[in-house]
């Protein structure tokens, strides 16, 4: 199975933090949150994986490096430009991360998962890869209910009766968490 982890991000709903540890790299346990990503999808069968990086790459490139602590082939795609000799970080976004690596052939196949690089999960990843396949969808997303009242910190997806997505509705508070 191959991968996207996204870690682009700045994670300014979290700025206090990080200013100095970029999101994927903030320590539980000892470890960055990224590491119990990657061992997670590799349990679940990955062996290759882009990371996207901009704001702070520097962190991850060199922890992580190509991927053979981990079992697997780590590759990273920078969203950025040399500024004056110096890289410089400018995200475009999960769908310019994708559109980024679509020319990346070998590892865009029916065997292919994004995941944010920034939440833990205990998803079945092969299950879903395999509900994927047997509806023959384009794409499919893995989401979570949560009690309505909650519903201002992650968004809203509607559906039809045949699990299909019609929209996806942002909501944004005061005290929304969410990308960045």
């Amino acid at each position: 199975m191959k991968a996207m982890v996204f870690c682009a991000g700045k994670g300014s709903w979290v700025q206090l933090v990080t200013f100095l540890t970029l999101k994927p790299m903030i320590n539980i346990i000892n470890r960055p949150i990224l590491s119990f990503i990657l061992e997670h999808l590799m349990n679940e069968g990955g062996n290759e994986v882009v990371i996207n990086t901009s704001y702070q790459s520097d962190h991850i490139e060199p922890y992580f490096g190509d991927g053979a602590d981990q079992e697997m082939k780590i590759s990273y795609s920078f969203e950025g430009q040399l500024v004056d000799g110096a890289l410089q970080g400018i995200a475009v976004g999960s769908a310019g991360g994708m559109k980024r690596i679509r020319d990346w052939a070998d590892i865009l196949d029916d065997n292919f998962v994004v995941l944010c690089g920034d939440a833990i999960i205990d998803l079945d990843i092969r299950a879903l890869v395999k509900f994927h396949k047997e509806r023959d969808a384009v794409v499919t997303v893995a989401s979570l209910n949560v009690p309505r009242e909650e519903a201002d910190k992650y968004g809203i997806i509607a559906a039809g009766d045949n699990g299909a997505i019609t929209s996806f509705q942002v909501l944004r508070s005061q005290h929304a968490i969410g990308g960045g």
